[in-house]
C-alpha cells in the first residue's frame, strides 16, 4: 500500500534492506522455550536501566542470566 510505503520511508526504513534481511533471516532455534519471550524483553530493559544508572555491564549480564534461570525453573 502506498501510504504504508511512504510512512516507512519517512521513518527511515529502507525497503530494499528490509527485503534483503527477510530473504536471509533464519528462525532462532531456542525460541521454543516457553519462557524465551519474557526473558528476551527483560534483559534489554534491565541493561538500559543499569547503563543509565551507572552500573557495570557485568551486573546487567549476571541479572540477565539469573532471570533466564528463574524463568526456566518456572516452566
Amino acid at each position: 500500500m502506498p501510504i504504508i510505503i511512504e510512512a516507512q520511508r519517512k521513518a527511515g526504513y529502507d525497503r530494499d534492506v528490509l527485503k534483503q534481511q527477510v530473504g536471509t533471516a533464519r528462525a532462532r532455534e531456542n525460541i521454543s522455550a516457553p519462557w524465551y519471550n519474557e526473558w528476551i524483553v527483560s534483559p534489554s530493559s534491565r541493561s538500559r536501566t543499569r547503563c543509565c544508572a551507572g552500573s557495570r555491564p557485568q551486573d546487567a549480564l549476571v541479572a540477565s542470566a539469573n532471570k533466564a534461570r528463574e524463568l526456566k525453573k518456572q516452566s
